[in-house]
């Protein structure tokens, strides 16, 4: 009697898993979508080293400083450099633009009148180093492009050498900006 009651136990239980699965389901989907934009960013102000100039950084740029522009003795350029790492994110195909908006460090004010032997700009060496490319330019050139076809991440190097020597400089403040451009592709 006893095995009785347990096969129809499990014949009742077999039964109702079988027209469990039989009869219509309820279902009711939720689709999840979302867009992420692209986008370039500098995640975080740079690292800098350098010779004869030091950099701080503000909230949307930064400011080198040379720290002795002439020689006292002749007023010939004393040379310069500055390397900085520029933390950056781009999650699409982008393109860096690096370019100056003086063509070189230019006294600042009504220019001058340039006697002979004298100059009123110092030009200097912009090195662009994003993604594995690289490229180099004076600050007089138009500017420097590298296009990446794809997301990157990492430092973006910028290199600035102004070299020694040369005609002498008239006296007065020299300055010049450098303008980095983080253009995401359409």
């Amino acid at each position: 009697m006893r095995a009785s009651i347990i096969a129809a136990a499990l014949a009742l239980g077999a039964a109702s898993a079988a027209s469990a699965q039989d009869g219509p389901t309820a279902r009711n989907d939720i689709e999840i979508a979302a867009e992420a934009p692209g986008a370039c960013l500098i995640a975080a102000g740079p690292t800098a080293s350098g010779q004869n100039a030091s950099f701080t950084s503000g909230a949307n740029g930064g400011q080198m400083r040379i720290l002795q522009l002439v020689d006292p003795l002749t007023a010939e350029v004393t040379p310069a450099d500055i390397s900085l790492a520029l933390p950056v994110i781009c999650n699409a195909s982008h393109s860096v633009v690096v370019r100056t908006t003086r063509g070189g460090l230019t006294r600042d004010g009504v220019a001058a009148p340039a006697a002979p032997g004298f100059r009123n700009q110092v030009p200097y060496q912009l090195a662009v180093g994003w993604a594995g490319a690289t490229s180099s330019q004076t600050s007089a050139s138009p500017g420097i492009v590298i296009d990446q076809p794809g997301a990157a991440a990492g430092d973006l190097q910028l290199n600035i050498s102004i070299p020694g020597g040369g005609a002498p400089l008239v006296a007065g403040a020299y300055s010049d900006q450098v303008v980095i451009e983080l253009r995401v592709a359409s």
